[in-house]
């Protein structure tokens, strides 16, 4: 039984979890190591691990996991690149808007990136989020809060450097 749990996880969260952590350590071999070693921690704690709290704790180690590698090879320096797929062709200024975005969220603190990849990019509930980083719901939210508090800032002088470097270019 613990074999077949065991594979269903693998088999249904594997590619899910290497792209979180391809994400963190930007490099695919990396992501592939620190991925196997996730599941293989996983197997050695299934038997403690809630029914239905399987994809958090994979989470949870993941991220665990990768600030560890990251810490060990000295590399914290910004956030991981995020990519940003759309189903539709986007227009020229949402182009320029997803590049502000994109560019806003690598100058946040890793934790806060996270925050931000958690839920719109993985889409996680809150309820998952916050089982994924070990906190109440009512704490997520107020993280939450002050992170986008914080992007928004980033965005906001992004976009005034960005015009101000428009104006300066028309006026050479």
């Amino acid at each position: 039984m613990k074999k077949e749990l065991f594979e269903k996880v693998v088999r249904d969260n594997q590619t899910r979890l290497f792209n979180y952590l391809l994400k963190f350590v930007r490099q695919k071999e990396d992501a592939e190591d620190l991925t196997q070693s996730v599941f293989l921690k996983f197997y050695a704690k299934m038997d403690d691990v809630e029914d239905g709290k399987e994809l958090a704790y994979l989470y949870r180690a993941a991220r665990n996991q990768a600030i560890n590698y990251l810490n060990k090879k000295k590399k914290i320096t910004s956030a991981p690149d995020f990519v940003i797929d759309n189903i539709y062709a986007p227009s020229e200024e949402e182009y320029i808007y997803m590049d502000v975005v994109k560019k806003a969220i690598v100058k946040l603190p890793p934790k806060v990136a996270m925050l931000i990849e958690l839920q719109y990019y993985q889409k996680l509930s809150y309820k998952e989020m916050a089982d994924t980083l070990g906190c109440s719901v009512k704490a997520l939210e107020s993280k939450l809060v002050r992170a986008k508090k914080r992007l928004r800032k980033i965005i906001e002088k992004e976009i005034e450097v960005s015009n101000v470097n428009m104006i300066e270019g028309v006026l050479k």
